[in-house]
């Protein structure tokens, strides 16, 4: 059952720092989907108030985020928690990366699943030395979801990602800080002093300009040109041959059309020899009102076994030259 409590504290000192807290203390503030539209509101207030200049994310008591909360999802897939409405949410868990503004981790306690793709959707993050973070998604035969697969690669790296997606073990503060996962590890009771007087020093000292210009750009999408050698524009195909829509319209034998068809779908013939022009028949027609036998006598001299030599009528013969 849900307290009466709001799920996500906030408060905003004099310089323009808001501090956001996620308020489930009792379940170590596991994710449900209330919580998460509450958080997500909260961004977007931030983002558009013009009094806001940096934001501050941590969790109330002893955690930050464990991930899902199983008891929850239990409740709302056997309907015994008919007082919380399914309310679909169509931001990402990684909304925090659309803010224009910067946020700040503050990782109070354990962390994993998708409260380290929240945590890793921030732009700084700071995390206590006994903090204890993991993936987590290997181990319930989940994959790498709510985008961790890319936001943990740019922060310590694609082998260190990997290793750390696939093993889903669990490693302290100490270690993210050494990995990459997190800026700084620090004492537990020093994590929130040094968060807040850094928030405070970013809201002070620099330009909200700045914060926007460079949130964008580094969270733009980056264009990969293709690696596949067999990926060639259209227009470098063969263009193919429309076969015959019907033997009665293409005015063909069946056999002929037929053929014509699988020449059309097939690849073009290669043609290995060139057509050569023919020369032309050497034939000349003599016109001449000679005598039958003058002719007669030059056909049997040019061709003598030609039955058209004798045949001469007088008035034209060819001759083969």
């Amino acid at each position: 059952m849900l307290s009466d409590s709001p799920l996500v504290l906030s408060d905003v000192d004099d310089v323009g720092v808001r501090t956001l807290t996620l308020n489930r203390p009792d379940r170590m503030n596991a994710w449900i989907p209330p919580m998460q539209t509450a958080l997500f509101d909260a961004f977007d207030e931030a983002a558009a108030s013009p009094e806001v200049r940096v934001v501050v994310l941590t969790g109330a008591g002893r955690g930050f985020c464990p991930g899902a909360d199983m008891q929850h999802l239990a409740e709302l897939s056997t309907g015994t928690n008919a007082a919380a409405p399914i309310v679909p949410e169509r931001r990402p868990i990684i909304h925090a990366m659309s803010v224009p503004k910067p946020i700040v981790c503050a990782i109070n306690g354990a962390c994993a699943g998708i409260g380290l793709a929240v945590a890793m959707s921030c732009d700084i993050r700071f995390v206590a030395r006994d903090a204890k973070l993991t993936t987590a998604f290997a181990k319930l035969g989940l994959v790498a979801e709510h985008g961790l697969s890319w936001t943990l690669p740019q922060a310590c790296g694609y082998a260190t990602a990997k290793e750390l997606l696939m093993s889903a073990r669990r490693f302290t503060g100490t270690e993210a800080a050494a990995l990459g996962v997190a800026h700084a590890a620090l004492p537990d009771d020093e994590l929130m002093n040094h968060t807040l007087g850094y928030a405070r020093d970013l809201a002070v000292q620099s330009s909200p300009v700045s914060f926007a210009t460079m949130s964008g750009n580094s969270h733009a999408p980056r264009s990969r040109p293709s690696t596949r050698p067999w990926a060639k524009p259209t227009s470098c195909l063969p263009r193919p041959r429309r076969a015959p829509t019907s033997l009665k319209a293409s005015g063909r034998s069946p056999d002929a059309a037929s053929r014509r068809s699988l020449r059309s779908v097939g690849a073009p013939r290669s043609r290995t020899r060139s057509r050569q022009p023919r020369r032309p028949t050497a034939v000349r027609t003599v016109r001449t009102a000679s005598p039958p036998g003058v002719l007669g006598r030059v056909a049997r001299m040019v061709s003598p076994s030609s039955s058209a030599a004798g045949s001469c009528n007088g008035r034209s013969a060819r001759l083969a030259a």
